[in-house]
């Protein structure tokens, strides 16, 4: 398959590969939604916009930096012809999964708002 630079690395692989996409993209929908929902609960009225435009900025500087770290490591670990190797995105993955158990513990952290 190395003959044809155009076709797409996922064709390289069996169809788990396309079908495994899917999970987190639908995963992180969920996720969204119910997390603005959250929010707004939690704070009162006259500081929801405050909230949910911190919300919407610090989701935009977590993706940028979550795609920025993905980048820097595919591209450190690449073939002699350029390619990335899978060990970089094997890299990446557990990177990103260190950040995803520094959220876990962070939003426990995340004090419960008191009813008055």
């Amino acid at each position: 398959m190395a003959e044809n630079p155009g076709m797409p690395a996922s064709a390289l692989h069996d169809g788990r590969v396309q079908r495994d996409r899917r999970a987190p993209r639908d995963g992180i929908g969920f996720a969204f939604s119910g997390m603005a929902n959250q929010i707004v609960e939690s704070v009162r009225r006259e500081q929801t916009g405050v909230a949910t435009g911190m919300n919407t900025i610090m989701r935009t500087i977590g993706g940028s930096r979550g795609a920025t770290v993905s980048a820097v490591l595919l591209t450190s670990l690449v073939t002699a012809d350029g390619l990335p190797k899978e060990s970089g995105f094997t890299l990446a993955f557990a990177a990103s999964a260190v950040a995803l158990a520094a959220a876990v513990v962070a939003a426990f952290a995340v004090p419960a708002r008191r009813k008055a």
